[in-house]
């Protein structure tokens, strides 16, 4: 079990500045480090945060028990608006940013699980779903766990991805967060909800008066969670990394064993 506090944060905002004195009006979405500081989450998560004065990500500070502190690293909505800094691309609901801040030590980065799940192979992620205590400005990080129902594709997107439905619905503020397989690999992130909705019954009525015909419908709605499968997003290119995400997502792991490897002393200082 992964500690998940690390790897997934908060996306919030504020309308009162970005000064020593930063207060959360809410929280709108989830994000999760790709490495090099940046950051993926939802279109959708940063278009609602555009509606703010500034927007920030929510970093672990310190843990007491189960008890989280968070220190935000907040811009200028001018910022995100920026194309340098952030990346839309609407055709998968996806959002690249990166923060003009040193990222704390103790951001994660996960690796990804490069194929596919199978309807019933188990699935859970972390967010934050509801998770402002206003008056208190705590962050409550939640985590939910399932299985995948079905393999699918996103036919309300302009350019249809692949998605898997979930055994369990996405509640607002989960949006962004990464789909983890049984390994602690990501395997998706969640994007939101969708309701198919069946017609159980249809009958018309002609009424007593004889002043019209009424009509009943009753219908019946399944609500499923949705991810876009790791498959989908890997493959998108994206001018603000420089490629495809997947070479970027390579060049980060090759600098993470190199560093790793370096701080080992393992490598030559004069090897590039």
């Amino acid at each position: 079990m992964i500690d998940s506090m690390y790897y997934s944060f908060p996306v919030v905002v504020s309308n009162k500045g970005i000064d020593e004195h930063f207060k959360i009006d809410n929280i709108i979405g989830t994000a999760f480090s790709i490495g090099g500081g940046y950051f993926i989450t939802c279109e959708h998560v940063i278009r609602q945060c555009l509606g703010y004065s500034s927007i920030g990500i929510g970093f672990p500070k310190e843990q007491v028990h189960d008890n989280v502190s968070y220190i935000v690293s907040a811009e200028n909505k001018e910022y995100f608006e920026n194309s340098a800094n952030c990346e839309i691309i609407s055709k998968t609901d996806i959002a690249i940013f990166r923060l003009n801040i040193s990222i704390p030590e103790n951001v994660k980065t996960l690796d990804w699980n490069r194929g596919f799940l199978q309807p019933l192979d188990n699935c859970l992620t972390h967010g934050y779903p509801f998770s402002l205590e206003i008056q208190h400005q705590h962050f409550n990080k939640r985590s939910f766990k399932g299985y995948i129902v079905s393999f699918t594709m996103h036919f309300d997107l302009p350019n249809p991805p692949y998605i898997y439905e979930l055994s369990f619905p996405c509640p607002r503020g989960l949006s962004g967060a990464f789909l983890l397989d049984e390994n602690n690999k990501i395997a998706g992130m969640i994007i939101g909800n969708r309701d198919r909705e069946i017609e159980i019954y249809y009958g018309k009525e002609v009424l007593k008066d004889g002043s019209g015909v009424k009509t009943h419908l009753k219908t019946e709605t399944m609500k499923l969670g949705i991810a876009i499968t790791s498959y989908t997003l890997i493959q998108i290119e994206s001018k603000l990394l420089g490629g495809k995400i997947l070479s970027f997502l390579e060049a980060q792991k090759i600098k993470r064993k190199l560093d790793k490897l370096a701080l080992e002393g393992k490598l030559d200082k004069n090897e590039d």
